[in-house]
């Protein structure tokens, strides 16, 4: 855990009170994370302006533009955006180099990870296959909103998730009555 420096904490004590936390400086957020932001201002018993409420984001990270792309590349490539029967998407990726998995889980702080053997009909020379699935509407849509942009083969099918995840929290807030405007899940 990163210690807090004077010159931070003063920084913080400056902005919470009058700006909203996704545009505070990039020094904070990289280097503290959102939630210990949250935890730190509290300590500091500081307060923000009444505002509209707002949800807690879904992911406490933002990518550099180049984890964005080369995790956009490994989702392309080696993942997957599925509906799931509950009508929630999940993203995933799995393969057998770990370190990859390893990584992909420290970057983005989020993740649930598993192993899948191989069966016992299976080769002698098959690997064992890492996963890492990302559940939950709002860390889908913001791990999905950091890497739409990078993607190509899977962009549509991202943009639709984030799309049908916004309808959700809309429809959750009281907005659109229209439920046919729910995105249809695809039959893969």
């Amino acid at each position: 855990m990163t210690r807090w420096t004077k010159e931070h904490e003063a920084l913080l004590r400056d902005n919470y009170r009058k700006y909203h936390i996704s545009t505070y400086p990039d020094v904070l957020v990289k280097t503290y994370g959102i939630q210990a932001i949250y935890t730190k201002a509290s300590r500091m018993k500081l307060t923000q302006p009444k505002m509209k409420p707002f949800k807690k984001p879904g992911l406490s990270k933002i990518f550099t533009p180049t984890e964005a792309a080369y995790i956009a590349g490994l989702i392309d490539g080696e993942g997957w955006i599925t509906v799931q029967r509950n009508m929630y998407y999940q993203v995933g990726i799995g393969m057998t180099h770990l370190g990859v998995i390893e990584w992909l889980r420290e970057t983005v702080g989020e993740g649930s990870f598993k192993t899948r053997k191989p069966s016992p009909s299976s080769k002698p020379t098959h690997k064992p296959r890492w996963e890492l699935c990302f559940n939950g509407s709002l860390v889908v849509r913001d791990f999905l909103m950091q890497i739409v942009p990078y993607m190509i083969v899977k962009k549509e099918k991202a943009q639709e998730a984030i799309d049908y995840i916004d309808f959700l929290i809309e429809r959750s807030q009281g907005g659109r009555e229209n439920t046919s405007e729910v995105i249809q899940k695809d039959d893969r």
